[in-house]
């Protein structure tokens, strides 16, 4: 389960395959009740494809870090803002490149500490160098979605209510489980994603790590590449 948590370090890779339910039409179920909770987290993640585009925000709050990121993202592309510890940040993915404008605060998460030429400049990552899969990650709907395809003991909810709309929560956790992730998920067509709550498990009490919330699914999204973006070659970077 660590693994599979959203961090702010975190590289994630290119989804699986999905199962073989249908993401439009008649064979699209009205309600998700009946299915298993593997059948509901693969149809999301059809239906989050079949989209196109979305919003996520994410709130992540733990001893030394109080975060909250806004990324509007398409299946390729991805434009985010953060406010991470009371600083701004920004980043963009477009054309295969990750982009990134440090605060002192960004610097010191990823860096450790801070890098006076890189602050209020933006910095381009390319695939194969150093940082481009930290920096890439979740910023588009295939570095997202392997967060949501839930494995091992995946079991759904009855029908409860999550921002004031009707889901069915799907959870991989077990008993022995330090990290409790659940994928909260319309129960009605088109059964998007509507949140996701990852949480720490400590003496049988549940503490939220992070929380996503999606909106503004299948927008329009238009993303550039920042002008005069540096190389992040020209820098020598921990």
């Amino acid at each position: 389960m660590r693994s599979r948590r959203i961090a702010w370090t975190a590289a994630l890779g290119l989804t699986g395959a999905l199962t073989a339910l249908s993401v439009a039409g008649a064979t699209t179920p009205t309600t998700l009740h009946g299915l298993t909770g593997a059948q509901v987290d693969a149809l999301a993640l059809a239906q989050m494809r079949a989209a196109g585009s979305y919003t996520v925000v994410i709130t992540s709050v733990t001893s030394h870090l109080d975060a909250t990121s806004t990324t509007s993202s398409t299946l390729t592309s991805g434009v985010r803002h953060d406010v991470i510890n009371g600083q701004p940040g920004e980043r963009v993915f477009v054309g295969g490149v990750a982009y990134v404008r440090f605060s002192t605060a960004l610097e010191k998460i990823y860096f450790g500490k801070v890098i006076a030429p890189l602050t209020g400049h933006w910095v381009a990552f390319h695939p194969g160098q150093h940082y481009f899969g930290i920096f890439a990650a979740t910023m588009t709907e295939a570095t997202l979605a392997p967060l949501l395809k839930l494995t091992g003991n995946v079991t759904a909810s009855p029908p409860l209510s999550f921002g004031g709309q009707t889901v069915v929560g799907v959870t991989n956790a077990t008993s022995s489980s330090s990290l409790v992730e659940t994928l909260y998920v319309a129960n009605t067509a088109p059964h998007l994603p509507v949140g996701v709550i990852i949480a720490s498990r400590a003496g049988g009490v549940l503490k939220p790590l992070e929380t996503f919330v999606f909106k503004n699914w299948g927008a329009h999204v238009a993303i550039s590449a920042p002008a005069h973006a540096l190389p992040s070659s020209n820098f020598a970077l921990p």
